[in-house]
C-alpha cells in the first residue's frame, strides 16, 4: 500500500531551506508587533493592579499620618510635624471646592524649603509646578485647568509680579486676559481664559505681608526654638535614616491621586459641627476666613480617613475633628496674644474649680483660691471677660449672685477643646476613639461621670489654684499642714 505524502514531502530539500531563510511578511510583522504591544500592555496592566492594591493598603492603614510623617523623617526633615501634615493637606484639599493654601514663615536657614519640598513629593510631579519665579501674565499662557495643580513658589517674593493673578485665581477660581493682536495693518483683540483654583505653597522670610496675601494663605511658622534646633544638630551627628526609595514615592504618589472628593461627599454635616461656633473667639480679627479655611482641612482629613468607606459618601467624623484639633490648634492659637498673667492665672482657677465642684464658681471662690482681694478679682474678671478667657453663666440667681465658667483657660484658643464638644453634644456618646496623627496610637477621650448620675465632667486637668495636679505647691502645703493637725 503506497503511504500517503505530505505538500512538505514532495517540496525539494533545498527549496525548504530557502523558504526558512525568507523574510516575514508585513502581515506577520504587524501581528507579531501587535502581539509585543500587547504583552507590554498587559505586562503594565498588571504593574498598575499591584500599585493601585498597595496605595489601597496604605489608605486604609489606621495610621496613615504617623506612615507620612515617618517618610518625611526619612527625608531629612527633623520634627515640623504640625506644618508637615499641614502641607499635605493642603494638597490633598485639591479636589475640594475651595482648596487650601499655605505660607510657610520663618527666618533664613530655618529649613522652610526642605520642609515644603519634603511633604510635596508625596504627590504626582505632573500636578506640581515649582517655580522660582513667574512674570506677569505667566499664568495665562499655561495649558489646562489649574484645579487640583500644586503652584509651589520656592520664595514668596519670586511671584511678586503675578501675585495679582495669583490671588484672582485662589479666590475666584477663573482668568480672564484681553489683549491687541495686530497683523499688519489689521488690528484685533483676543481673549485668553483659564479657569480653576490651585493651590498655592510658599516660603518667606519676609516680616511684612500684605493684608490681601495674609487671607489667603494659612500662615504656618519654622520652628526655631532652642529644642528644635538642638534635635537638628543631633541628626546631622548621628547615622543616616534609611533614604525613601522611587518604588515607595510611586506608592504615596498613587494613593493621594485616590484622594478625590465626590459629589456626593459631605452633604450631611454633623449637628455637632454646627455648634463650634459657639464656642469660638468670635471678635477675634479674621476668624470667618480662618474657619472657612479650618473646614477645608477638615474636609481633607475625613478624605484621607474615610477612604476605606469607599464607594459610599464620605462626611466629616468627630474623630476627624480631634485630628484636626490636635494638628491646627498649636497653629490656629495667636502667639503674640497680649493677655496679662493675672488674667490667665484667674481663668485657670476658674477652670480648675468648674472641675473640682462641677459648677461655676464665685468671685469668692475665686478671691479665696487664689487669696487676692475681692476688689482685684472683680478687676481681673473684667480683664478676662474681654479676653473672652471666662464668661458668667446663663440665667439669673438668687441674690443675683453672677458664677463664672472657663472658656478659654489657656488663653488664645482658636477651637474648642474635644471635650467641650463632648459635653454639649450628648449624642455623641460622651467619647471618641481616634488615631493619633503624630504617633498613630489609639486613644480615647471621654467625658467622666459623677457619682453615677447624669451630669457629666471632664476628669480635672488643674487644682483650684489653676495648676496640674500633684505641681501645686499650695495644695501640697494644706495637705501636709491637715496631716500635722
Amino acid at each position: 500500500m503506497k503511504s500517503e505524502e505530505t505538500e512538505d514531502d514532495t517540496i525539494p530539500l533545498w527549496m525548504q531551506e530557502i523558504g526558512d531563510d525568507l523574510p516575514p511578511t508585513q502581515e506577520q510583522s504587524e501581528a507579531e508587533e501587535e502581539l509585543e504591544r500587547q504583552r507590554e500592555r498587559d505586562k503594565e496592566a498588571r504593574r498598575e493592579a499591584r500599585l493601585v492594591k498597595k496605595a489601597q493598603a496604605l489608605l486604609t492603614a489606621p495610621d496613615f499620618f504617623a506612615r507620612a510623617l515617618e517618610v518625611f523623617r526619612r527625608s531629612g526633615v527633623v520634627g515640623e510635624h504640625n506644618n508637615l501634615l499641614i502641607l499635605m493637606l493642603a494638597g490633598v484639599s485639591g479636589t475640594l471646592p475651595y482648596p487650601a493654601s499655605v505660607m510657610l514663615r520663618g527666618s533664613p536657614s530655618s529649613g522652610k524649603s526642605r520642609t515644603m519640598k519634603a511633604a510635596l513629593q508625596l504627590f504626582d510631579p505632573e500636578i506640581v509646578h515649582e517655580r522660582a519665579g513667574m512674570s506677569p501674565k505667566a499664568l495665562f499662557h499655561g495649558e489646562g485647568s489649574l484645579a487640583g495643580q500644586i503652584l509651589a513658589l520656592t520664595e514668596y517674593h519670586a511671584g511678586k509680579d503675578s501675585r495679582h493673578l495669583i490671588r484672582l485665581a485662589q479666590t475666584e477660581g477663573a482668568l480672564t486676559d484681553e489683549s491687541t493682536v495686530m497683523r499688519g495693518r489689521w488690528r484685533s483683540t483676543s481673549i485668553t481664559q483659564r479657569t480653576g483654583r490651585p493651590i498655592v505653597v510658599t516660603t518667606t522670610s519676609e516680616l511684612k505681608i500684605p493684608v490681601d496675601d495674609l487671607s489667603r494663605f494659612q500662615i504656618v511658622w519654622a520652628d526655631e526654638s532652642v529644642a528644635q534646633t538642638r534635635r537638628v544638630l543631633k541628626s546631622r551627628t548621628s547615622a543616616p535614616p534609611e533614604p525613601v526609595d522611587a518604588s515607595e514615592l510611586e506608592v504615596w504618589r498613587r494613593a493621594t491621586s485616590l484622594l478625590v472628593s465626590q459629589k456626593n461627599d459631605f452633604q450631611q454635616p454633623p449637628r455637632w459641627l454646627r455648634s463650634l461656633p459657639n464656642q469660638m473667639p468670635l471678635g477675634r480679627v479674621g476668624i470667618r476666613r480662618d474657619f472657612e479655611r479650618f473646614l477645608t482641612f477638615l474636609q481633607a482629613i475625613a478624605l484621607c480617613c474615610g477612604y476605606a468607606s469607599r464607594p459610599e459618601a464620605v462626611d466629616i467624623e468627630f474623630s476627624d475633628y480631634v485630628i484636626a484639633y490636635l494638628i491646627f490648634e498649636p497653629v490656629f492659637t495667636a502667639p503674640n496674644r497680649a493677655i496679662a498673667d493675672q488674667d490667665l492665672e484667674l481663668a485657670r482657677t476658674v477652670a480648675g474649680l468648674n472641675d473640682e465642684q462641677n459648677r461655676p464658681a464665685t468671685v469668692n471662690e475665686i478671691a479665696e483660691a487664689l487669696r487676692w482681694k475681692t476688689e482685684l478679682v472683680y478687676k481681673v474678671v473684667k480683664s478676662a471677660l474681654g479676653q473672652n478667657l471666662v464668661a458668667y453663666e446663663g440665667g439669673t440667681r438668687e441674690r443675683n449672685v453672677k458664677r463664672l465658667i472657663a472658656r478659654d483657660p489657656e488663653g488664645g484658643r482658636f477651637l474648642p477643646h474635644p471635650l467641650s464638644i463632648l459635653k454639649g453634644n450628648p449624642d455623641l456618646g460622651g467619647s471618641v476613639t481616634y488615631r493619633n496623627p503624630f504617633t498613630g496610637e489609639k486613644e480615647t477621650i471621654a467625658v467622666k461621670k459623677r457619682g453615677g448620675g447624669n451630669i457629666t465632667s471632664a476628669a480635672p486637668s488643674r487644682c483650684k489654684h489653676g495648676v496640674k495636679p500633684g505641681d501645686c505647691r499650695k495644695c501640697a502645703g494644706s495637705s501636709a499642714g491637715k496631716q500635722a493637725q
